[in-house]
């Protein structure tokens, strides 16, 4: 049975509830891990061609090198610069794939499907998620082509004498294609918003993503950003909540811990000082406190000596930085949890379409086989009449 739906703005405040799953949150953690999976070693590579040493760089960053925040990618050459956004290009499209499963996870359950596997959901974003990334690259690229046009119309103004009136001319006509080219900016970003939920729903391609972006950007603006914007302050609520409780159980665990090994403070200070980057940037220190993850980046100022203890923190800190990537997964459920419930709002509002009304399967096609001419002979003997 499905879910009974508001159809408004009381649905976005179920994200939580919806997004606080194990399947979801798995299918998160595997597209961050597979997304952080490319994107490291490729920055890697951005720090190696702009000349760093990686051996200082493994030291300072670890696991998850962020150039930005500490200011290095300002130093970095061109190439560099090009290649780490290789690297966030890549770890967003896995972001992207990750949430159209979430999304088609989601809509099975909302259909009443609790069982809809997480693997199935994988299955289907790999056979139909490109859409996510093709219909954002169509808008951009068509936005691209009406300002490259409209730069063309400009250099008919080198023509000797008659140029400043070509220029006087053409430029009302610029000037509405510039109007269109911030409208598919917009377009463009709405879409990483829109398509993955469409794809999920209605299995929709790259045109329908276009077209089902631009619906709602036209028939539904008010309604997306408040929704979107109401989404946001739900989803931070949550991660603060569920953030906390992770905290403490972490706290409750090193205590534990603690008690049966004291030695144990030994290593959380080597797991802290190889899985903590919140503390690279100030404004990521504040947010990391206020989140509650306080066991995370507080050291007890013991020093590790022996080398079982110094594995043992490394190991540890995998597991940090694990439990953190839990936290992460969760937000991101969240937020494709709520992305579906207001694409499917939305699909109701400007459409007048229940996309969790149960719809009767597709009817088998009945094959007719022709008759075997050679066991089936046609009645040639006359009629008889009647007696």
């Amino acid at each position: 049975m499905s879910v009974k739906l508001h159809f408004n703005f009381k649905d976005v405040f179920r994200a939580p509830r919806f997004g606080l799953s194990a399947k979801k949150i798995w299918i998160s953690l595997v597209g961050l891990v597979v997304g952080l999976a490319l994107y490291t070693p490729i920055t890697y590579g951005a720090f190696a061609a702009a000349g760093y040493d990686l051996g200082q760089v493994w030291s300072f960053y670890h696991l998850i090198p962020v150039p930005v925040l500490t200011g290095e990618y300002s130093l970095f050459p061109l190439g560099a610069k090009l290649l780490w956004w290789l690297g966030v290009l890549l770890f967003f499209v896995v972001w992207l794939f990750s949430g159209v499963a979430v999304a088609k996870v989601t809509y099975e359950q909302l259909k009443g499907d609790e069982f809809y596997e997480a693997g199935k959901g994988m299955k289907f974003a790999l056979v139909k998620g490109k859409a996510t990334v093709l219909a954002p690259f169509t808008v951009l690229v068509i936005a691209a082509l009406v300002l490259l046009a409209e730069l063309v119309f400009f250099y008919m103004g080198r023509i000797p004498a008659v140029g400043p009136y070509l220029d006087a001319l053409f430029f009302f006509p610029a000037f509405l294609m510039s109007l269109f080219a911030i409208y598919l900016g917009i377009g463009f970003l709405t879409s990483f918003f829109v398509v993955p939920p469409a794809i999920a729903t209605t299995k929709a391609d790259t045109f329908d993503g276009i077209f089902e972006t631009f619906s709602v950007l036209n028939e539904q603006n008010w309604r997306f950003v408040v929704y979107e914007v109401l989404l946001l302050g739900v989803k931070l609520l949550a991660v603060v909540i569920f953030g906390f409780f992770v905290s403490w159980a972490v706290k409750l665990s090193l205590l534990l811990m603690g008690v049966a090994w004291p030695k144990a403070l030994y290593a959380h200070d080597v797991a802290v000082r190889f899985a903590d980057w919140f503390s690279l940037s100030p404004v990521l220190y504040y947010l990391a406190k206020w989140f509650g993850f306080g066991s995370f980046i507080q050291l007890s100022g013991h020093a590790a000596t022996s080398p079982a203890t110094v594995g043992g923190g490394l190991l540890l800190g995998l597991v940090y930085y694990f439990i953190t990537l839990v936290v992460f997964a969760f937000s991101s459920s969240v937020w494709w949890v709520g992305q579906t419930l207001i694409y499917i709002v939305l699909s109701k509002k400007k459409d007048n379409i229940d996309l969790l009304a149960q719809r009767p399967e597709a009817v088998e096609e009945i094959i007719l086989e022709e008759p075997d001419e050679a066991t089936e002979q046609p009645d040639n003997s006359p009629p008889q009449g009647n007696a």
